[in-house]
């Protein structure tokens, strides 16, 4: 009798480990389709209200779209920018708002951060923080036109008490003078407690391990010495977020001009966002409005790069 070769036939158990990933991937999905279609809705309101304006706003980039028609013109309103001498004070304006809103938008809420995490007494812990929550609910446009009473240059808070001390000869036009409009935007929000970052900051600082605490007292009891070898290399993460918040929010927002100095006097306080704004609404040039937006868009997602690329700590803590 002939021997009979049996040729290997593949069975449910040799199924590769990959297909019965996939398998099991798609099953699971199928099995709890009901709840991805709950998801469906959600996906396409973000679609129709947060993916598709800033693709637009990308295409017009490339027109010179008025609101009504537009015509493709390649890289023209990019070169423009070159040679916009309002874009390019605008600029300048960021850079220097942007640096001193780091060092207002950080050191300050760190401060005092640190001061309420030291405080032994819970209770008073807690109606601090409270009483740094309060001016958050008043609404910004509130306090920015309180600032603007108070560089008002006939009514205004400073030039009276110059004026009640004898020193009316430092009376100025705060707002309305090119030495100090910038300045006094920088100086708006004093003494520069932002609650939302000092509560980020603090969170931070009470999830630091509390036996590294203890154990740092034992050798030092330097309070300036915990923060510069504990406290900061564990909240680098914490300093991280503020860095990138305040990025975005200086190189999108625009209120402040808008309401106390409506870029002026000329260019002095204009910013590229209140010029990205301007050009759109007030010119009708959507299309270089747009062309502002995308660089405004590529220089902040390039900055948080960097800022998540160098600024890190060996020792970072991770809950």
């Amino acid at each position: 009798m002939a021997d009979v070769v049996q040729t290997p036939h593949a069975d449910a158990g040799s199924i590769p480990m990959h297909r019965k990933g996939q398998a099991s991937l798609v099953q699971r999905v199928w099995r709890a389709k009901r709840y991805y279609l709950y998801l469906v809705p959600i996906f396409a309101l973000l679609a129709v209200f947060s993916y598709y304006p800033p693709l637009m706003a990308l295409y017009y980039s490339f027109t010179n779209y008025d609101g009504l028609r537009g015509k493709f013109i390649g890289l023209e309103n990019f070169t423009d920018l070159a040679s916009d001498r309002i874009f390019l004070a605008s600029i300048k304006n960021a850079v220097i708002l942007l640096f001193a809103n780091m060092v207002t938008g950080l050191i300050p809420p760190l401060l005092v951060a640190e001061l309420l995490f030291s405080l032994r007494s819970q209770r008073m812990g807690d109606f601090y923080r409270t009483a740094f929550l309060i001016p958050t609910l008043v609404p910004a446009i509130v306090i920015i036109l309180t600032w603007r009473y108070i560089y008002h240059a006939r009514y205004g808070l400073i030039n009276n008490v110059l004026t009640a001390v004898g020193l009316d000869f430092l009376t100025h036009d705060w707002l309305g003078s090119f030495d100090t409009a910038l300045a006094a935007l920088v100086f708006f929000s004093f003494p520069w407690i932002n609650a939302t970052i000092m509560l980020i900051l603090l969170a931070a600082l009470i999830d630091i391990p509390r036996e590294l605490i203890d154990a740092f007292r034992l050798d030092s009891s330097s309070t300036l010495q915990r923060i510069r070898h504990v406290d900061l290399p564990y909240i680098v993460g914490a300093i991280r977020l503020v860095i990138v918040l305040n990025v975005i929010g200086t190189l999108q927002g625009f209120n402040l001009q808008f309401a106390m100095t409506g870029g002026g006097p000329g260019s002095a306080t204009m910013v590229p966002a209140f010029h990205m704004y301007s050009q759109a609404f007030f010119s009708s040039r959507f299309g270089y409005g747009s062309a502002i937006g995308t660089l405004l868009f590529l220089v902040i997602v390039g900055l948080t790069v960097m800022t998540r690329r160098y600024l890190r700590s060996g020792i970072e803590y991770e809950a």
